[in-house]
């Protein structure tokens, strides 16, 4: 062959080329732009469309493995971006995919995803509650204290499904901030949640404190009802605002609050989902590899769960490992 001519390119030789790039795990890696990405997934998407120009049978198993490939590759970088819902990208191989999947399968709220109420609050300062309240708590305790509010003020707790209520019905943030700052944290504590947890039981402050300061960063980035959220939910100035709160560094109030706000993308990384995942793989998982390998595993399960997203499958862990637990511990394994 002379030194200008080009090696014949049949179905087998891209698909053998194509896998074979993608099983060069040990390759140096390098940034590629999310429109690039955006752009190879649409014409991958159309190539491997049934009513799409048929190919060759090893180009078009190659071509859907390549767009399972990227999509995944897309979902965890754009997740985990610093600053957007975790500080660092986590890692995984497709063989802790696949054991991640396999066990979520079995799970029965996968198929039937069960309706917590918390994802339909009817306003901002529910969730706020909700989220600094949850950490270290047991659920029953932290849903009795919200209803406490709720009733105390005479505030509809839920919405519908699907119908949020409009901005004129709503409690606002201020609402929020009003009712705290008018007794004072600790008598909020006290007289209306009627739950006086802390933090951290070490240097920690009342939670009712935390959800005041966590307000009031809301109020100052402009927010005030669940509407105001629909184009924040991945703001990192907002987001790294409200980890300055005392006591929510880790970010998983931070992450439960945007969820119960609406960003479906999102897990609540807490004890329950972190040691069903370290289960099923059999080694300690941190929150944001958490978050990667479920937010993976919505897109691969999508083509048989149309309707599934991660905070689906949040829920359907949620709720194996709250039964599990009481089962295997009673009342003492409760706790999120």
């Amino acid at each position: 062959m002379g030194s200008g001519e080009q090696p014949v390119r049949t179905p087998e030789t891209v698909a053998e080329q194509v896998e074979g790039l993608l099983a060069a795990t040990d390759s140096p890696s390098i940034t590629v732009p999310e429109s690039l990405i955006s752009a190879s997934i649409s014409m991958l998407e159309y190539l491997t469309e049934s009513d799409a120009p048929s190919l060759a049978a090893p180009v078009d198993a190659a071509a859907a493995r390549l767009l399972r490939c990227l999509t995944l590759s897309r979902n965890a970088s754009t997740i985990l971006k610093p600053g957007q819902h975790g500080s660092r990208t986590a890692q995984f191989v497709s063989e802790d995919l696949d054991k991640v999947i396999e066990s979520l399968r079995s799970l029965p709220g996968l198929a039937q995803p069960v309706d917590y109420a918390e994802f339909r609050y009817a306003s901002l300062p529910l969730c706020v509650l909700d989220a600094i309240f949850s950490i270290n708590a047991r659920w029953e305790s932290v849903s009795a204290a919200v209803g406490r509010y709720a009733a105390h003020y005479g505030l509809p707790l839920t919405h519908p499904p699907g119908i949020v209520p409009n901005p004129e019905q709503q409690a606002t943030v201020d609402d929020l901030i009003a009712h705290i700052t008018s007794v004072g944290p600790d008598r909020f504590a006290e007289e209306v949640m009627r739950n006086r947890t802390r933090t951290s039981t070490r240097g920690g402050i009342l939670k009712a404190e935390a959800a005041l300061h966590f307000a009031q960063v809301l109020k100052a980035h402009g927010i005030q009802v669940i509407q105001d959220m629909s184009q924040r939910l991945t703001d990192s100035g907002l987001e790294a605002d409200l980890k300055n709160v005392h006591g929510q560094g880790s970010g998983i109030a931070v992450r439960y609050f945007l969820m119960l706000a609406g960003a479906h993308d999102l897990i609540k990384p807490d004890r329950m989902i972190v040691a069903y995942l370290s289960r099923v793989l059999g080694q300690r998982v941190d929150a944001d590899r958490a978050q990667a390998v479920l937010a993976a595993a919505a897109e691969a399960l999508r083509p048989e769960y149309p309707a599934v997203t991660p905070q689906h499958i949040d829920a359907a862990i949620w709720t194996y490992e709250r039964e599990h637990r009481k089962k295997a511990g009673g009342a003492a394994a409760l706790t999120t």
